[in-house]
């Protein structure tokens, strides 16, 4: 579920080259702060395992972060919370 919705906002984000990078230089920011993690498809850890989808908001109005992601904690896989 998480993969699909990343796809989705990969195919989004193709069409807006500026919003790609802000977004981008967020992410990258917060892999070096030790927020998030990339997945290694080939270190998957055993048992279940919930990966947050998320996506960016984006809000030219404003004049800090413009662009951040929200992280959908509330996403449902095949009914399960």
């Amino acid at each position: 579920m998480a993969l699909s919705r990343l796809e989705n906002t990969e195919r989004k984000l193709a069409k807006q080259r500026e919003i790609t990078t802000a977004y981008q230089g967020v992410i990258n920011s917060y892999k070096q702060k030790g927020y998030v993690t990339e997945v290694q498809i080939e270190n998957q850890p055993a048992g279940q395992v919930w990966y947050l989808p998320h996506f960016p908001v984006v809000r030219l109005n404003k004049n800090t972060s413009q662009v951040r992601p929200v992280f959908n904690a509330s996403a449902k896989f095949k009914g399960l919370p």
